[in-house]
């Protein structure tokens, strides 16, 4: 609140300041959760094996693995999961058609290592 001990410019710009300072500190936080589909890759370099595994927690897998990666990655799984075709998402990100097949086939990969990653600890 205004209390006249400065110019109403600086407390605006002091104001300002802070809630950006606010804005990239709980940015900076949710970020440190996320993670990339490079570093969710590295991580799955483990031995696959075949095997039985029950549908529903394959299911809770892929949404675990959905939920971590990315904002703009969980937004081109999901549209493409919602039936979307590259060019459509494209449109909808920004991103070229290309760029998009091309990350939807790493998404693709990284959930598939995934649920045989379970498949090899049940």
């Amino acid at each position: 609140m205004f209390d006249g001990r400065c110019s109403l410019k600086t407390w605006a710009l002091r104001v300002a300041h802070n809630t950006a300072a606010s804005y990239v500190i709980r940015e900076r936080r949710m970020n440190e959760r996320l993670i990339s589909l490079e570093e969710i890759e590295q991580t799955l370099e483990s031995v696959e094996q075949p095997g039985d595994i029950d549908r529903e927690r394959a299911l809770q897998k892929v949404q675990q693995v959905i939920l971590k990666l990315r904002p703009l990655d969980r937004q081109i799984i999901i549209s493409y999961l919602e039936g979307l075709d590259a060019a459509s998402i494209a449109d909808i990100t920004g991103l070229t058609s290309a760029n998009i097949t091309m990350k939807i086939h790493r998404i693709k990969k990284l959930l598939a290592h995934r649920i045989r990653e379970e498949q090899s600890h049940v």
